[in-house]
């Protein structure tokens, strides 16, 4: 049983010879195993030589690769141990650091190499098209729905050429050759910035802005490489206008500093507050620290939302065009947990998605519900169900549901079609939880992918009843269920239940299909007692 864990702390220290051209790594990760026992799971695209674990020495092959069932590119290590769920361990690693055992490719790929002097130049290399590519290219880590801080120890010894360190975590120099970067712990595997050159290599510059919805004064640092073409001062004056538009578009920048590297190559890449970069791909990557490091994705199946609208957005984030439902489906999201690419066509089809939202709720609307994801999920992972239960909260349009089906899961029109139906809806109960069942009749066909709507009605004056006062609160979905097969869903609130008290209040939930056509039996509602319409803060925001 390979089960997940939550990493609370990774400390790692390097230390590069440069007399001897060595790079030696010891890290250690503490965590605890999730909610089922079983054999925890991480992943460090190095061979390792030495491991501990809780202080007692382990064989390397106990935490050996294992195929979860997205090929090889998609292997995790898995630990040959029972633990208990809810068990805190340590792992400790030793191994020669080198070039990872990862998908290499890209405009820019993973380095570790020296130079005469001798010189080094160390980066770390992420990206989110080739498997491997993230912080467990160099470290133990976890998978992208995890976030934990990181503590890096750097020494560089045998060596009298002057090197600088160019990273988005805090950094202290503590002499020459010695660095400690902090990265705090809201990012994840993928959030890490590390560039190791001679400072004879390097140019930078900072400044500082003070952005127009937060007020914060955010520091900008730029460097490039020191033949490179860029204007530093004209770069600086970009990032600064690119980072106020899209707080004054989104909603505040999350962070007080922010890293760009013009590193020589074509494209770029995404970091925490940061970013590698080429000109041209500057807009691109400044605008990813609200969607895709700001809004993170929760799995790499997942990555396709960041870059297709920020794709979207890039282009004019107000181009029309109205989905063509005789067109093939189109897979986007594969829903496997364990791949370990973001989709390739996430950039053309993922854009072609959101001109369709865009033509289906109108531009302003979908800019209205992407801040509204933004302002509730800023600074933590997102998954592809969630970002459509958001938007169809946000936006009130069913027809996103088939736009989801078809064009972001990639499935078929169903026939023949399900025949959905709901019934024992309740609120609070274990959690302060909203559930309730659906069942799909035994005289329908099977149904791929369902989403459920909660919504009040119901006011507190004549007038406002009168007007049918609705409002949707939460939603929630799920796959693949059965002619025949029943299944209990829950969510809790996004906002608020209730935000005063209602007379009468109703709690509405409807179930949303692609080929399940609404009828009584798709909508089921139950009336609030007071005792429920009360409390402002028993429904927390969704995980």
């Amino acid at each position: 049983m390979v089960v997940p864990v939550h990493v609370l702390e990774l400390r790692a220290e390097v230390s590069f010879d440069a007399v001897r051209g060595t790079s030696v790594a010891a890290a250690t990760m503490d965590y605890r195993v999730g909610p089922t026992g079983g054999n925890p799971f991480f992943d460090l695209r190095q061979s390792v030589d030495s491991c501990w674990l809780d202080g007692v020495p382990l064989d390397p092959e106990m935490i050996g690769g294992c195929d979860v069932g997205a090929g090889p590119a998609g292997s995790v290590r898995v630990l040959r141990r029972f633990q208990d769920r809810g068990s805190v361990h340590s792992l400790r690693f030793r191994y020669r650091l080198g070039l990872p055992h990862a998908e290499l490719g890209g405009a820019s790929p993973p380095v570790l190499e020296w130079s005469d002097g001798p010189a080094l130049r160390w980066t770390l290399g992420m990206s989110d098209l080739f498997a491997g590519r993230y912080l467990e290219a160099w470290f133990p880590s976890n998978l992208p729905f995890d976030q934990f801080p990181v503590t890096l120890n750097i020494t560089l010894t045998g060596t009298e050429v002057a090197h600088v360190l160019i990273s988005n975590g805090d950094v202290a120099v503590g002499g020459p050759g010695r660095w400690s970067v902090a990265f705090p712990a809201s990012f994840t595997t993928l959030s890490h910035l590390v560039e190791l050159r001679p400072a004879a290599t390097v140019e930078g510059q900072k400044s500082t802005v003070v952005l127009p919805v937060s007020g914060t004064a955010v520091t900008v640092e730029a460097w490039k490489c020191s033949a490179g073409p860029e204007d530093l001062g004209h770069e600086l004056g970009r990032i600064e206008s690119l980072l106020a538009q899209n707080e004054a578009d989104y909603g505040r920048f999350p962070g007080n500093r922010f890293v760009c590297f013009f590193n020589g190559n074509r494209g770029g890449m995404e970091y925490h507050h940061g970013a590698t970069t080429s000109r041209r791909a500057l807009a691109h990557e400044v605008f990813h620290s609200w969607f895709s490091r700001g809004v993170m994705p929760a799995s790499q199946a997942d990555g396709w939302w960041d870059e297709a609208f920020t794709s979207y957005h890039e282009h004019g984030a107000g181009q029309l065009e109205a989905f063509d439902f005789n067109e093939a489906p189109v897979e986007l999201c594969s829903r496997r947990p364990f791949d370990r690419r973001t989709a390739v066509n996430a950039y053309p089809d993922g854009s072609r998605f959101f001109r369709g939202l865009a033509d289906a709720l109108g531009v302003e609307r979908l800019r209205a519900c992407m801040r509204a994801v933004y302002a509730r999920h800023c600074s933590a992972p997102l998954s592809t169900i969630g970002l459509e239960a958001d938007i169809l909260v946000a936006g009130g349009e069913p027809s996103v549901v088939d736009a989801f089906h078809r064009f972001v899961y990639g499935l078929p029109d169903p026939s023949p079609a399900p025949k959905l139906r709901l019934h024992g809806l309740a609120a609070r109960g274990a959690g302060d939880r909203i559930r309730v069942s659906v069942s799909n009749d035994s005289g329908g066909g099977p149904c791929r992918h369902f989403m459920v709507v909660f919504s009040l009605a119901g006011a507190a004056t004549g007038a406002e009843r009168a007007a049918g006062a609705c409002r949707n609160i939460a939603a929630t979905g799920g796959f693949d269920l059965q002619p025949g097969e029943e299944r209990e869903v829950w969510t809790t609130a996004s906002e608020a239940l209730i935000q005063r008290s209602w007379t009468g209040t109703m709690l509405v939930a409807s179930v949303h299909a692609r080929g399940c056509d609404p009828s009584p039996r798709t909508r089921v509602s139950a009336l609030l007692p007071p005792a429920q319409a009360t409390s402002a803060s028993q429904f927390p925001a969704p995980a």
